[in-house]
């Protein structure tokens, strides 16, 4: 191995478990989905953030070590869901913590139209799908519904 190689694997000390789950913990607090919007530097700040809420609670991490750990988490949860969605593999069981984190997430940037949030219409129509109170369907109808809203506002 190379001596950079060796120096860099040093530079990246390994989560806890405690640390992971404070992390997701914070995350789920701030409601990063509100923080995270495509824009690096506003992505930058809320990384920011939820590195110093560790710091407070005592784990030394920086906001790339954050985004990178975050990153991660998401790119896990992501492969091992499509991994389960295989027909005749054995399931990967999922990170509860993650998927109450990931699988809430609107699909689009959730806006407020005519007095009515969008992003929290999107969740209980999500919500009501998956306890199977309505129809895949009509959930569709509906969302297409929605979606003509957002072109042409």
């Amino acid at each position: 191995m190379s001596n950079c190689a060796t120096e860099e694997k040093k530079k990246r000390a390994n989560w806890s478990e405690e640390e992971l789950k404070e992390l997701k913990t914070i995350c789920r607090e701030i409601n990063i989905w509100k923080l995270l919007d495509g824009r690096s530097k506003k992505n930058a700040q809320a990384y920011a953030l939820v590195a110093s809420q560790l710091r407070s609670r005592g784990y030394n991490r920086n906001a790339k070590q954050v985004q990178f750990k975050f990153q991660g988490l998401k790119r896990n949860h992501r492969e091992n869901k499509k991994h389960n969605n295989t027909s005749g593999v054995n399931p990967t069981p999922l990170d509860p913590d993650m998927s109450e984190l990931l699988d809430t997430r609107p699909s689009a940037v959730m806006m407020n139209v005519g007095g009515v949030d969008l992003a929290a219409l999107h969740n209980s129509a999500q919500d009501l799908l998956e306890k199977g109170r309505v129809s895949a369907a009509v959930m569709f109808s509906h969302m297409e519904i929605l979606s003509h809203i957002f072109v042409d506002t």
